[in-house]
Order: C-alpha cells, then sequence, then structure tokens
C-alpha cells in the first residue's frame, strides 16, 4: 500500500476523528511512500513547529513498516500522461506514477482524486 501524505499529516496534527484514525492506524499500518510525501508532509507540518518536521519525518524513516521508495528519473513525463489522462494534479499523478513502478495497487488517502485512476484502490482512513 503506498501512503499518502495526508495521512501522515491527519496523523501528527488533526485533532479531530480523522487524526486519531490515522494515530491509531499508523501503530500497525505497513506501506511504501516517496520522497514526494516526506516533502509534502514537511511542508505542512513547518507551520507548525519546524521541530515536529524533524521528529515527523525521522519518524517516517525510522518506522520499519515503512519504506520509502525513490522516484525514477522518467516519472515526469508518466505524471504528465496521469494528469491528461485523468486530470490529476501535478503531485497526485507522480504519487501514481511512483506507484505504477512498484506494481503497488492501493493508496492510505483520504484524496477523492485518486479513485478516478483504473487499477488504483483508495483506502480511505
Amino acid at each position: 500500500m503506498f501512503i499518502d501524505s495526508n495521512f501522515f499529516i491527519s496523523a501528527i496534527s488533526d485533532t479531530g476523528i480523522v487524526g486519531e484514525r490515522a494515530r491509531t492506524m499508523s501503530k500497525t499500518v505497513t506501506g511504501t511512500t516517496s520522497p514526494l510525501v516526506i516533502d509534502e508532509v514537511a511542508w505542512k507540518i513547518k507551520k507548525i513547529d519546524l521541530s515536529i518536521v524533524k521528529t515527523s519525518i525521522k519518524a517516517i524513516y525510522n518506522n520499519p513498516r515503512i519504506r520509502v521508495q525513490g522516484v525514477h528519473p522518467l516519472a515526469g513525463l508518466e505524471m504528465i500522461r496521469l494528469m491528461e489522462e485523468h486530470h490529476l494534479k501535478p503531485r497526485d499523478a507522480l504519487h501514481v506514477a511512483v506507484m505504477r513502478a512498484i506494481n503497488e495497487t492501493e493508496i492510505l488517502s483520504n484524496d477523492d482524486d485518486f479513485d478516478h485512476v483504473p487499477g488504483i484502490k483508495r483506502v480511505a482512513f
């Protein structure tokens, strides 16, 4: 399962029910993410506190159940195709490109834009 940034961001900063679900799931979730997701998490969380960014990013990298997958140099070309075909935002299209490169079909995300991509199953939290 590919783990989208909104899962990590919710677990870190959402004090409501969505954040609680993300925090509960984070204790057992196994999956893959990418440096693009790490960037998104840092961008959102730095508005709260830079020390939380450091702690959160280290926790992702140190979690043995989460693998950070690099991005292939040609992923940008796949991104363009996915943007055109499925009307995805650039970052979402890059996530799908990474997923396809590693044969991943599920994404842990509350972003329903992924629902319109054939072959991708979104798992909401």
